[in-house]
C-alpha cells in the first residue's frame, strides 16, 4: 500500500519543513508551498512544489493529481501549521490498520471542534459522520466518489464535511483515530466571517436547500458525531 503526504505550506516554513523531515523516512511526502512571502517559504532543498495561492481548496485538488499520478492508495494531507505529536511509525500504522475507510483523521490538541479533541476521545479508532480537515486522509476510493471537487470555495470551509458525506454515501466510513493526535495552534490569517459565509454558499449551490439535513451538517456534541466503534 502507498500513502503520499502533501502538507500544505502557506508562510509556515518550519513547522512544514519538520513534517517532511518526520514523515519522509516512511512514506513520500510533497510540501505544497501555494503562494508563501519570499522570506516564508518552505526551505527544503527536495519534495517541495512552489505555485502561486491556490487557497486550500485549491491546494487539495492539486494533492489529489498529485495522488492519482504517483498511483497511491492514500492521500494524506496535512496542513502547514500541524505539529505531529505521536511518532511517525504510529500515524502509518493507524492509517493503515484502519483501512478500509473514505477519510481518516488523528484526534486534536489544539484549536479544533470539540467532536475533534482528544480529551472528549477514545484512545482508540471509532466511525463518525464528519472529521475537521486538519490533517486528514482520503483513500483512492474516496477521491472516486468525490469525483470532481468544486473549487469555487476558495477558503476550503466545509470541504471537509462534503467529502465526509461523499464518503459515507458511497457506502465508506469515516474514522476518527484517537491512538494519534496532532497540535493544531489558533493563528488564522483569513476572516472567518468571510469563510464561514462562501461555505454556506457552496453548501446551497452543490448540496442544495436542504444541505443540514443531507450532511447531517456539524454538531459539537462529540456523541453525536460518533456512529460506532472501528
Amino acid at each position: 500500500m502507498k500513502i503520499l503526504a502533501a502538507v500544505m505550506c502557506h508562510n509556515t516554513p518550519e513547522t512544514s519543513d519538520n513534517i517532511r523531515q518526520k514523515l519522509s523516512p516512511l512514506i513520500d511526502v510533497v510540501v505544497i508551498d501555494s503562494g508563501s512571502s519570499e522570506d516564508s517559504r518552505a526551505k527544503l532543498a527536495d519534495g517541495v512544489v512552489y505555485c502561486e495561492n491556490l487557497f486550500w481548496t485549491g491546494r487539495w485538488k492539486y494533492a489529489i493529481e498529485l495522488m492519482e499520478a504517483a498511483s497511491a492508495d492514500v492521500l494524506w494531507v496535512i496542513g502547514g501549521d500541524v505539529v505531529l505529536s505521536s511518532e511517525a511509525e504510529d500515524y502509518i500504522k493507524s492509517i493503515e490498520s484502519s483501512l478500509p475507510f473514505g477519510c481518516w483523521h488523528p484526534v486534536v490538541d489544539g484549536a479544533s471542534r470539540p467532536l475533534m479533541q482528544a480529551s472528549n476521545n477514545p484512545k482508540i479508532p471509532v466511525s463518525v459522520w464528519h472529521l475537521e480537515g486538519i490533517a486528514m486522509a482520503v483513500s483512492k476510493e474516496a477521491v472516486s466518489a468525490f469525483n470532481v471537487i468544486p473549487t469555487d470555495n476558495q477558503y476550503g470551509w466545509g470541504l471537509d464535511i462534503w467529502m465526509c458525506w461523499k464518503s459515507w454515501t458511497s457506502s465508506q466510513r469515516n474514522v476518527l483515530d484517537g491512538r494519534v493526535t496532532i497540535h493544531h495552534p489558533k493563528l488564522r490569517g483569513y476572516s472567518s466571517d468571510s469563510a464561514h459565509r462562501e461555505m454556506i454558499q457552496w453548501f446551497l449551490k452543490h448540496v442544495g436547500p436542504d444541505y443540514r439535513d443531507k450532511l447531517h451538517y456539524w454538531s459539537d456534541d462529540a456523541d453525536y458525531n460518533r456512529i460506532g466503534y472501528v
